[in-house]
């Protein structure tokens, strides 16, 4: 693994740990990582350290805001995700035609919606994704955590947000519709049936709304948390990620 950094279309730095597999003599499968609100890239070590094992190359990107990159979450976030392929695309390890987006909570979010604008990403790996009305009542959160209040959905330290500016965002987009621009490329929507902060109805209706191939892994007994941090459904998600690099097989029931 190693820290690199690199510049968004509207002059953001961006840190991002890069995780490389051993030399094989061809071109490794890409992922871009991308993490929940208040998280960071340090929270997916272990899934950049079992894909690049795997033969994948990850970039897990700190988000505008937080952790080590600069800025502040605000309506060009959707830049963070292009500059991280766009950093991918020009390492000579990695296929430019082959990286795929991982998101998680508030990245899957992100995944999804820049995903519908940057075709070169495929396919899309989505972990209980909120939709726009969760996000606007967060962002609500954070304004009074901002003002000096307490919030039982917001935890401290609270990362950089232009508030206003991430409202004026969500008032615009919709997660439905950004889900049905990604067919024919594969979306894989995660999320665990318990989970108490993004209830699991949203991965279920934008599975019922995309076009295949799509797939939709419903995981019992876990919560908000879970899935993108357990190594067993991590392995699955390499596995489809691999099968969708040959070209081969039924991706929904992977």
């Amino acid at each position: 693994m190693e820290l690199v950094r690199f510049t968004t279309y509207d002059e953001v730095e961006l840190a991002a740990h890069l995780y490389m597999p051993g030399g094989t003599g061809e071109w490794s499968q890409g992922i871009v990582v991308c993490h929940g609100f208040g998280s960071s890239k340090e929270r997916h070590a272990e899934f950049g350290q079992m894909a690049a094992k795997a033969g994948f190359a990850v970039l897990a990107l700190d988000l505008r805001g937080h952790g080590e990159s600069g800025g502040e979450l605000d309506a060009n976030v959707f830049n963070d995700i292009a500059a991280g392929l766009l950093y991918l695309q020009n390492r000579p390890e990695v296929n430019p035609m082959n990286i795929a987006v991982r998101g998680s909570s508030m990245g899957g979010w992100l995944a999804v919606h820049t995903a519908a604008h940057l075709k070169d990403l495929a396919p899309i790996v989505a972990f209980c994704p909120p939709n726009e009305m969760l996000l606007m009542t967060l962002m609500e959160e954070v304004a009074l955590v901002q003002r000096g209040h307490s919030s039982p959905m917001v935890t401290q330290p609270l990362p950089r947000v232009n508030v206003n500016s991430m409202m004026q965002l969500l008032y615009r987009v919709d997660l439905l519709k950004a889900a049905r621009r990604l067919s024919p490329r594969p979306l894989l929507l995660v999320h665990c049936e318990d989970d108490d902060v993004v209830p699991p109805h949203i991965s279920r209706s934008a599975y019922e709304e995309v076009r295949e191939p799509k797939a939709l892994w419903l995981l019992p007994g876990c919560g908000h948390d879970f899935a993108q941090h357990d190594p067993q459904t991590n392995a699955r998600i390499l596995d489809w990620l691999r099968l969708f690099s040959m070209n081969t097989g039924n991706l929904s029931e992977v």
